[in-house]
């Protein structure tokens, strides 16, 4: 049905939030979206968003493509099974990467990843009924959190064009998030891809 390819690149913490962030602009997208302040993962954010990321020297951003194959693409055909394929596959990446990252930061210290887009781990998030989250261990922030500009980071970072459904499935689907540490962590992509053949 799809396969995984990674792009990864290091940079500065400081870079990252001079060259990429746009608070007002994108945490005003945000605000548009129906998981604005009713899901824990997402704006707003009860805490400084720059002094949280600047705790880590570096980030490891991460590009995840999910490239289909032509007989996916050929059969997902109307609008019903594109939404479908597309948020079984989402939530099957995002499962697969939580897994992944929650694993590699318990091999290095102060390390914590970023997530792509909107936590999934519940049905209903607690923060929609006004109590704490429930699996605080497991959530982790959404890089849209953090007013970051992902089609600039995909584009003049990372390389890729960031593609979107317009009546059909497109060729890949790309999930932006982010390993932040005050480590050098090296062969990170290689790292990643042995844990994608071990969990699949």
């Amino acid at each position: 049905m799809y396969k995984i390819e990674l792009i990864i690149e290091k940079m500065k913490t400081t870079d990252l939030l001079k060259e990429y962030c746009d608070k007002e602009k994108f945490i005003g997208f945000c605000k548009k979206c129906k998981n604005y302040n009713k899901v824990w993962s997402c704006p707003p954010v009860k805490f400084n968003s720059d002094e949280y990321l600047k705790r880590y020297d570096n980030a490891y951003i991460i590009g995840t493509k999910v490239i289909y194959d032509e007989k996916t693409i050929k059969n997902t055909n109307t609008e019903e099974k594109i939404s479908k394929v597309t948020e079984e596959t989402f939530h099957d990446v995002k499962k697969l990467l939580a897994t992944i990252f929650l694993q590699l930061e318990k091999e290095y210290e102060n390390t914590k990843f970023i997530s792509s887009g909107v936590c999934d781990i519940c049905n209903e998030c607690s923060r929609s009924l006004n109590n704490p989250c429930r699996y605080p261990d497991k959530m982790r922030y959404s890089f849209d959190s953090f007013g970051m500009d992902l089609s600039r980071i995909s584009f003049k970072l990372l390389n890729t064009e960031i593609k979107w459904s317009k009546g059909q499935l497109p060729e890949y689907y790309t999930l932006i998030s982010a390993f932040m540490t005050n480590n050098e962590i090296d062969n990170l992509k290689e790292k990643i891809e042995n844990h994608i053949i071990k969990y699949n």
